[in-house]
């Protein structure tokens, strides 16, 4: 005979399960299914019953619907580690540009070089290096063209700022006078840093005695 977790069907109608699915509710309605046909109370026709293991199938089959829908969210969380191996680096490059000036004085700059033409260098970079937290560079730097001695300067600054998934990260501000150097530094710590990052450096320089100003913007991004 078969037994299913069914009510009574009398004349092909289901009756309705009050509260929706309810596991523990189940237990009320996990009984033998019968099927009569029309007349079957009067005529005294036998009952046809589902086997008793259906009824434990159904309610597993109940359970682990339930369970799955938990899965997803787990799985999206770690989707980010899963997909890159140690060691990767996740864009690498990053933005930088360079502007570079002939300097209209005629003295040594502070670094004892005589002044001819100079480089202002403007970056912005994040990136990931599997496993290790997200991480991104703003700088500003001054420097002799073509080489990499300092080119002392009456300001240089940079302010650095970051967005995960359009979620304000990051900002923070360096500024220097006479200096050559401006430099901020992020590292997330985040368990979780899947989706769209963005980095956004704002420049300062100035080199009043020359009468050259510079406000360069870089930006640079990366999806994990």
């Amino acid at each position: 005979m078969l037994q299913g977790f069914c009510p009574t069907i009398r004349n092909g109608q289901i009756p309705y399960v009050p509260g929706g699915i309810n596991v523990n509710g189940l237990k009320n309605y996990l009984k033998p299914l019968t099927i009569l046909s029309p007349g079957a109370e009067k005529n005294g026709d036998k009952n046809m019953k589902i086997k008793k293991g259906m009824r434990a199938l159904s309610l597993l089959l109940i359970v682990a619907l339930v369970g799955v829908m938990f899965v997803p969210a787990v799985s999206a969380e770690q989707s980010d580690d899963q997909q890159f191996s140690q060691g990767q680096v996740i864009d690498p490059e990053g933005m930088e540009l360079t502007r570079t000036s002939q300097s209209k004085i005629s003295d040594t700059s502070a670094s004892g070089v005589l002044k001819s033409s100079y480089d202002w260098i403007a970056g912005t970079n994040i990136y990931r290096e599997f496993p290790d937290p997200v991480k991104s560079k703003f700088y500003s730097e001054s420097r002799l063209s073509g080489t990499t001695t300092p080119y002392n300067v009456y300001k240089v600054g940079v302010r650095g700022r970051a967005w995960r998934e359009g979620i304000f990260k990051f900002d923070k501000t360096d500024e220097n006078y006479y200096s050559a150097d401006a430099a901020v530094n992020y590292e997330c710590s985040d368990t979780y840093v899947g989706g769209h990052w963005l980095a956004q450096s704002d420049h300062t320089f100035e080199y009043p005695a020359n009468n050259d100003y510079y406000y360069p913007t870089t930006t640079d991004d990366m999806d994990l």
